[in-house]
């Protein structure tokens, strides 16, 4: 089974402050922190804190997180915290999501030393670990497809309401929209022509053939056949 592109997986140097169940079904302890009780203690430690919603006690982050360069949470999106304090070699990987953690294994820096790093890390290679993920990325599409759904029902029943509201306005009495059979016989733009029984003058500051203006008249507009305004002449 080919695992799916980690866009689920979130990027972050840090656990968001939200509550997260944590699963640990899977979880692997190649460290085996499970026979120490001090590193023991400090994984519950994370758990109930990831799960609470307080995120990740600073001290089970590395020395430089906000500085330096994390390949394998830049390549894959997978995060580790000291669990024997900063500058420990036991480490647990994990990988965070919107709405939950996922515990991958406890080990040492080995990881980083493979190219690309993490490629020996078990879970990504496991049947359990491809098929939560592929759950994840199904259930995301089926919800960002409700959603739109839901956008789409929102915008036909404004639609709907608009299209309401304009019957009703149009049926009030006096804001009747009259139909006029033959208002696409009207030209676009007013036929305009200069009065033909004036003399005209030329002004000085002006110059061309266009610039010559009819004296003592307003120009004539003449209005096509078909509509009911009659045509003007001057007085």
């Amino acid at each position: 089974m080919k695992p799916p592109a980690p866009v689920l997986r979130q990027f972050l140097r840090r656990i968001e402050t939200k509550p997260k169940p944590v699963h640990i079904v899977q979880f692997q302890d190649f460290a085996c922190i499970g026979k120490i009780p001090k590193l023991r203690a400090a994984l519950d430690e994370v758990i109930e804190s990831i799960e609470r919603g307080d995120g990740v006690p600073e001290a089970f982050y590395r020395f430089g997180i906000d500085r330096d360069e994390d390949p394998l949470l830049a390549n894959r999106g997978i995060m580790h915290l000291h669990l024997g304090g900063k500058d420990s070699d036991i480490l647990v990987f994990l990988i965070q999501y919107a709405d939950h953690v996922v515990l991958l294994e406890t080990n040492t820096h080995v990881h980083f030393r493979t190219q690309p790093a993490g490629k020996n890390i078990v879970a990504l290679t496991q049947a359990w670990f491809q098929t939560l993920e592929s759950d994840m990325a199904a259930a995301a599409a089926r919800a960002a497809a409700a959603a739109t759904d839901a956008e789409r029902k929102a915008a036909e029943a404004v639609r709907e309401k608009r299209a309401a509201s304009i019957a009703a306005f149009r049926a009030k009495p006096g804001c009747r929209v009259e139909e006029r059979s033959d208002f696409h016989h009207l030209p676009a733009t007013p036929q305009i022509h200069p009065a033909a029984t004036h003399p005209t003058f030329r002004h000085p500051g002006l110059s061309g053939s266009s610039r010559i203006i009819p004296t003592g008249a307003i120009p004539q507009i003449a209005i096509t056949a078909g509509s009911r305004a009659p045509a003007t002449t001057p007085s």
